[in-house]
């Protein structure tokens, strides 16, 4: 069993992205290849892509002691990037290599303490990354809040 990794969370989601770029899989492997040596210098690292059913992509770093996925969303002109660390960090410039590669309209940004482990097997790990994709394509649908979904009363 894994102990947990304790640290730090960033999670970024950007708006009105040019669907090019959240298309093309060379920006988004070295976006996450740049990240990955700026986490962890010593680690040699190459993204894991993972091809969309809508042309999105999906991709992940996963280091010895950080992580970091990206979901895009080409057709609606978002995505989201989370990072995981252990380490001391600048978020404000990982926030803004993510957004100088990505060039959103707007972001909502989230910064947490959190403990959650990256599974390192390829299955285990292709299992996380679609699953974290689903979460982000329902977070990130912005006809969801018009359906006139009432809350359910206990």
């Amino acid at each position: 069993m894994e102990r947990l990794g304790f640290g730090t969370h960033l999670v970024i989601d950007g708006y009105q992205s040019r669907a090019e770029r959240l298309s093309d899989d060379a920006v988004l492997r070295s976006l996450l290849e740049e990240l990955a040596k700026q986490l962890e210098p010593e680690a040699n690292v190459s993204a894991v892509l993972k091809q969309g059913e809508d042309q999105g992509i999906s991709a992940a770093v996963v280091l010895a002691e950080s992580y970091a996925t990206i979901h895009t969303f080409p057709k609606r002109q978002c995505w989201s990037f989370q990072l995981f660390s252990r380490k001391d960090l600048e978020f404000s410039d990982i926030s803004q290599k993510v957004r100088e590669a990505l060039k959103p309209g707007r972001i909502e940004s989230h910064l947490s303490s959190r403990a959650k482990v990256m599974p390192r097997q390829k299955l285990e790990l292709k299992r996380n990354l679609l699953g974290d994709r689903d979460y982000a394509d329902v977070r990130l649908d912005e006809s969801l809040l018009t359906t006139g979904l009432k809350p359910v009363n206990s």
